[in-house]
């Protein structure tokens, strides 16, 4: 749970805080660096699964909040769970699997960050191995094990990107600007 801060000219490592956790399994897939607060979800069932873990920078403090997830998503999933966070500028967008069964399609939905209250967008799409996400104005990237995904929040649509046809397997997305995604992509044979 250390949290530091690199140096983005000089590389120079200063230990700025520490946020304190159940078992100390924060999720990568799941921190978000919003204003003066530090967002992450513990792949933890002690106390309950699905609670955000909040490191205020400013007062060096952490804190936490149960979500409650919609009746819509809980009815379907065996135990959902949340995998990964993005922040929109306003809420977290998030892809809740189930922890349970791959045969339930993952789910999306959004959290209210003044409240919690976490809503279904209605978008869901084949559960996969996500590997890494990006949101890009109002589409969210999700590579997966099994191709990359678009899938565009306004429209409500999935849509599997590819390349000359083939599948596109990336390991890692990043946002350049607000209108380009870049990726590393897994070669075969190549370490």
């Amino acid at each position: 749970g250390k949290i530091f801060e690199i140096g983005n000219n000089t590389g120079h490592t200063e230990t700025i805080g520490h946020i304190t956790s159940q078992a100390n399994l924060l999720m990568l897939s799941t921190m978000c660096n919003v204003g003066s607060k530090i967002y992450a979800i513990e792949s933890s069932y002690v106390p309950a699964p699905n609670i955000p873990t909040i490191y205020d920078k400013v007062s060096k403090t952490t804190a936490t909040q149960q979500l409650t997830l919609p009746t819509s998503i809980t009815t379907l999933m065996n135990d959902p769970f949340i995998t990964n966070l993005e922040y929109n500028g306003s809420e977290f967008i998030a892809i809740v699997s189930d922890n349970m069964s791959s045969h339930n399609p993952a789910r999306m939905i959004s959290i209210n960050l003044q409240n919690y209250q976490t809503t279904d967008l209605d978008i869901n799409f084949s559960q996969r191995e996500v590997i890494s996400t990006e949101l890009i104005n109002n589409k969210l990237y999700v590579s997966t094990r099994q191709g990359l995904l678009e899938i565009n929040l306004a429209t409500k649509t999935v849509t599997e990107l590819q390349a000359n046809g083939a599948q596109i397997f990336a390991t890692r997305l990043a946002k350049i600007g607000n209108t380009k995604l870049a990726l590393m992509r897994f070669v075969p044979g190549v370490v």
